[in-house]
């Protein structure tokens, strides 16, 4: 390993998963869905975060393999929604898939975990799996199923087991199942619940993709709208960045890209911050901190320091100069990357352990086997079937991983896929104990991190948790990958080269420990 660059991934990445969107006592996944099937159907007709997004018009529906869909073995299709946080809700409202086909669904039931439990730990510490069986309807038309006891979960899985064919009205159709949408009752939100930026990062003006400031790559850039040959100059408004990192973290530091024209790149910005709590808007609130920098007019990589640490879930970026006159360009501003790090160092004593065994839940269509996952050649991958935007048409894969005995575990590592579009963005990882066998994902082990990984196979990215704890499986939830972030691929998803950190047992040094000797504390990723 002494050969690849390596990156602690304690890097800041703004994630897909957060708190879902209520509409009045209604909340919903926000379009956090996917697809838990390992076998037929291969493709959803409709996209699969349609089915739980607030809109019962943006139907979902399966593909049609058969005249009766539901006489295919094993095609019963399960659905996985994120609720964004552990909420308390007593009933679902269900809106149907149609009034003039069988195709709506007729059965479904439900199952919920925590999140210290995550989404593989469903039915452990809640056993209520209410099964309901909604009217014949259409995505206008809401159905109130109520639960016999109130559940506090973050996750839903959702098992849909039949349609309306054979049934009354009696319609044509039965060679898919769908509905229009399905939101819950809440009766208890988190005591923090602010309006999120989804992901995206916002800039205004803008006329780049804001996502390339954070996409992992210095080849995608964000940029301003053009001004004459002066942006500001010539009266061009100082753009406003708000960055979302996810949740509130203790940060203290940042690396900066800049442009790859000179004149149009960034000279002085300043920063603000804010808390979860405060939202995107509470900037200058409760963080006085408000630092003001020059960029160098390089394309290469500058390491910023904030002079402190503090605590803040949004960053807003205001954008002062450029380096017109310093080189082509000057007409617009932008810059290609910013990384936010926070504190986090390998505990002293770690090694290094490869799985001795690995399954995949989609091994009947992978491109390349889940093997090549723990061969120690990062040449070989594994990687998924492809079909268009893979999130919204196929199955999350789920890799379970055979550490051989327990162990106590500290982090992972991996290294991400070739054609970055089709690399791992986020995930999420469940344990399991030698006794408990990999069926037991979060029976015992309330933990249950999400992490999002760089789209560069050129590093050993390393995520650590925030606790060792000894288990002997481990399961990997795929969620998302770079699909639209303007890279090639994205029909796919894979990545390679799968190690475990452990530490000895018993682990007597926190995570928190300082690296010793040439390992230092912070192992940042670069080009």
């Amino acid at each position: 390993m002494d050969t690849k660059r390596m990156s602690i991934v304690a890097l800041v990445a703004p994630v897909v998963l957060a708190l879902a969107s209520a509409r009045a006592d209604l909340i919903d996944a926000n379009g956090q869905v996917w697809s838990l099937n390992a076998t037929l159907p291969a493709a959803h007709y409709y996209a699969v975060p349609r089915a739980s997004d607030g809109d019962g018009n943006t139907t979902w529906v399966t593909s049609n393999p058969a005249a009766d869909y539901f006489s295919i073995p094993g095609i019963q299709p399960v659905l996985l929604m994120d609720l964004g946080a552990d909420v308390t809700i007593n009933s679902a409202a269900f809106w149907n898939y149609s009034t003039s086909n069988a195709n709506n669904a007729s059965q479904f039931t439900l199952r919920f975990a925590t999140a210290a439990e995550g989404p593989m730990g469903v039915g452990h510490s809640i056993a209520y799996a209410p099964t309901f069986a909604p009217a014949y309807g259409g995505p206008t038309i809401r159905e109130d199923l109520a639960f016999a006891t109130p559940v506090t979960a973050r996750w839903v899985e959702m098992t849909i087991t039949d349609n309306y064919r054979g049934m009354p009205p009696n319609v044509p159709g039965g060679d898919r199942v769908g509905f229009g949408d399905i939101q819950f009752d809440v009766t208890s939100l988190p005591t923090s619940q602010a309006t999120i930026s989804r992901l995206r990062p916002t800039a205004t003006p803008s006329e780049g993709n804001p996502s390339s400031i954070i996409d992992g790559s210095a080849g995608t850039q964000w940029y301003s709208p053009a001004k004459g040959g002066d942006y500001f100059g010539n009266g061009g408004t100082p753009p406003v960045l708000v960055i979302d990192l996810g949740q509130e973290q203790s940060i203290d530091r940042f690396d900066f890209t800049n442009y790859s024209i000179a004149g149009n790149r960034t000279k002085g910005f300043s920063l603000r911050f804010a808390t979860e709590a405060e939202g995107p808007a509470g900037f200058g609130g409760s963080i006085a901190l408000a630092p003001s920098y020059t960029a160098a007019n390089d394309g290469g990589i500058q390491p910023f320091s904030l002079g402190q640490f503090i605590k803040a879930r949004y960053v807003e970026m205001t954008i002062t100069s450029n380096y017109v006159g310093g080189g082509p360009g000057g007409d617009r501003v932008g810059f290609a990357e910013i990384d936010f790090y926070k504190p986090q160092d390998r505990p002293i004593e770690a090694f290094l352990v490869r799985p001795t065994g690995v399954t995949s839940s989609t091994a009947n269509s992978d491109y390349f086997p889940a093997a090549n996952l723990i061969d120690g050649d990062s040449g070989t991958t594994w990687v998924s079937a492809n079909e268009g935007t893979f999130f919204n048409t196929r199955h999350a894969p789920i890799l379970t991983f055979d550490l051989g005995k327990d162990m106590m575990l500290a982090g992972l590592q991996l290294q991400n896929y070739p054609v970055w579009g089709n690399g791992l963005k986020d995930f999420v990882l469940a344990f399991a104990t030698e006794a408990e066998g990999p069926a037991g994902m979060g029976a015992s082990i309330d933990y249950s991190p999400i992490f999002t990984a760089l789209a560069d196979n050129t590093l050993t990215q390393e995520f650590l948790f925030d606790h060792a704890l000894s288990a002997r499986y481990v399961s990997l939830l795929t969620l998302d990958n770079y699909a639209g972030w303007g890279f090639n691929g994205g029909d796919r998803v894979g990545f390679t080269d799968v190690n475990f950190l452990a530490v000895p047992e018993p682990a007597t040094l926190s995570l928190a420990l300082l690296m010793a000797g040439g390992l230092g504390g912070y192992l940042r990723r670069r080009r």
